[in-house]
């Protein structure tokens, strides 16, 4: 009788106390804290934030857990609307304290949990990364439970995710093409009524230099275009 009552003890303790070392395997599909009887779900301000709703296979984002106030135990992982009752993805715990891997799925880096019912502080980051493959369009979804107490936890936290194709180099721009060389044109000669001669030129426009040595009597006579040749 007394081996009995002892047992009942042990259990309505263990049962008052919940998951202090961590959230149970049990758990990792439905992420509720089923060791704490009585608790009530509600929400206590605790939401979860990114950088950006999108991201590329393989990416790695950082992910917010904020709130307005301290909490003691987390579970939280991310699932690909495809496959809800699978985590996926690996989340870094490097240099992360009071947290730890629970072995769902097969996996132990798809999911987060406490391991331990200290206090945690507010606005915790962590650091998730994409599957090396996902199909662009669809939806992944991070999901939370926190308990800010024993009694009182808030669960489905969530934050949609979209998979995209990542953005490729912009290509270079194409050569510009090769022009033809061109022919310079032909001086057009008329006759002035004083009997003098000139060549309009189309090419010359501006110049000013003296073509007396290269043209013998011919020299600029500084209107645009015009060279005269003096009889």
């Amino acid at each position: 009788m007394s081996f009995i009552l002892l047992t009942l003890l042990i259990a309505v303790f263990h049962n008052t106390q919940g998951y202090p070392t961590g959230p149970p395997t049990a758990a990792c599909v439905s992420m509720n804290p089923a060791g704490h009887i009585g608790a009530i779900s509600t929400s206590v301000g605790f939401a979860l934030t990114t950088p950006s709703t999108t991201f590329t296979a393989g990416s790695t984002i950082q992910v917010t857990l904020s709130g307005l106030g301290s909490f003691r135990g987390l579970f939280l992982q991310v699932r690909e609307s495809s496959s809800p009752n699978v985590g996926v993805g690996r989340w870094d715990l490097t240099g992360k304290n009071g947290y730890k891997h629970i072995d769902c799925f097969g996996d132990r880096t798809t999911t987060v949990g406490h391991n331990s019912n200290q206090d945690k502080p507010p606005n915790e980051v962590f650091s998730w990364t994409a599957p090396s493959e996902c199909t662009p369009g669809s939806t992944f979804t991070i999901r939370a439970t926190v308990v800010q107490q024993f009694a009182i936890y808030q669960e489905n936290v969530r934050r949609v995710l979209t998979c995209v194709e990542p953005v490729g180099p912009t290509p270079p721009a194409p050569p510009l093409p090769t022009l033809p060389p061109t022919t310079p044109p032909l001086p057009v000669i008329s006759t002035q009524p004083d009997g003098c001669q000139f060549f309009q030129l189309t090419n010359i426009e501006g110049l000013t230099n003296d073509f007396e040595s290269s043209f013998g009597s011919w020299k600029n006579s500084g209107s645009p275009g015009r060279i005269w040749q003096f009889n």
